[in-house]
């Protein structure tokens, strides 16, 4: 008996607003066509879940094994994590990974993608073709790649090698950076955010003795190297 009450009560759900969740057309598509057949999405869980409070509030860590650490957003200054890290510096490491890792997953998209342009530069892969030349010759030359006078597979070469050094590459702006409007690229350069290529030193900053500063100084936490320990 108390099973079938479980069954029932999984099998009762609210029903999704759909144009809520998502506004792209496609997706609102496939989530309808699951409605139809009975398939539970991930917006469906999203929509049942309770959200943990504090979670929610991103008021905790267990970034390293001295925790968890829990704070409150009601209290927010009460107290801070055992690294002496305020709920501020908290949130902040939490958004810095998700960021970080969400990076890491498209770059290796990237890598994937790469690898079959290589593939196809070099012959080894057939059912791909370079349809478009203009805008081969467009991309390279916006990254600094000579195209006048050269054929696509040179430039297409060039272009694969130059992209390829992105992923190892340790210091400098990464190839693609020269594509940004100018005005954004100066700003980006002026706060530091324009990407170097690699998500390593996000994820240096979002553990250990890292964070410091007036933020800090001024709600009683330790004063810390801004530098991983």
């Amino acid at each position: 008996m108390a099973e079938e009450k479980k069954e029932a009560k999984k099998e009762i759900k609210k029903e999704l607003p759909i144009s809520e969740v998502t506004t792209c057309k496609s997706t609102q598509q496939m989530l309808r066509k699951a409605a139809e057949d009975g398939v539970e999405t991930a917006f469906h869980r999203a929509m049942d879940m309770k959200a943990c409070p504090i979670g929610a509030d991103s008021a905790c860590c267990k970034h390293c094994a001295m925790g968890p650490c829990r704070l409150s957003s009601k209290n927010p200054y009460e107290k801070t994590g055992v690294c002496g890290a305020t709920i501020d510096t908290i949130a902040s490491r939490n958004f810095a990974r998700m960021v970080a890792s969400g990076a890491a997953a498209h770059t290796d998209h990237g890598m994937t993608m790469l690898d079959v342009f290589r593939g196809v530069v070099r012959g080894e892969i057939k059912d791909y073709q370079i349809k478009d030349e203009q805008k081969l010759r467009d991309v390279a030359a916006s990254i600094g790649i000579e195209v006048e006078g050269r054929e696509a597979k040179e430039i297409a070469t060039d272009l694969y090698e130059e992209l390829e050094r992105t992923y190892t590459q340790v210091e400098g702006e990464i190839p693609f950076a020269a594509r940004v409007p100018k005005k954004t690229l100066e700003k980006w350069r002026e706060l530091g955010l324009v990407p170097v290529g690699r998500c390593g030193r996000s994820w240096r900053s979002c553990i250990g003795l890292t964070w410091s500063g007036p933020g800090l100084r001024e709600h009683g936490a330790a004063v810390l190297p801004d530098r991983p320990c």
